[in-house]
């Protein structure tokens, strides 16, 4: 397996729409649904840039923790 990683500074504590995608789906264990469902009631955004700092409650939450 091969992986790529694109990284391009768009300011600090941020990151793009689809980095934050696949970290979700990773989160998730590879279920997409349950990750695109974790995105939509967060609220974010379906393009751009993403805060980090907007994240971490979200990937808690994908990855079953608590608190």
């Amino acid at each position: 397996m091969r992986v790529v990683v694109r990284l391009l500074d768009q300011g600090e504590g941020t990151l793009s729409n689809d980095v934050v995608r696949q970290l979700l789906i990773g989160d998730a264990g590879g279920d997409e649904a349950r990750a695109q469902q974790a995105w939509r009631e967060a609220g974010l955004p379906l393009q751009g840039m993403i805060p980090v700092a907007d994240l971490d409650l979200v990937r808690r939450k994908v990855r079953g923790e608590h608190g």
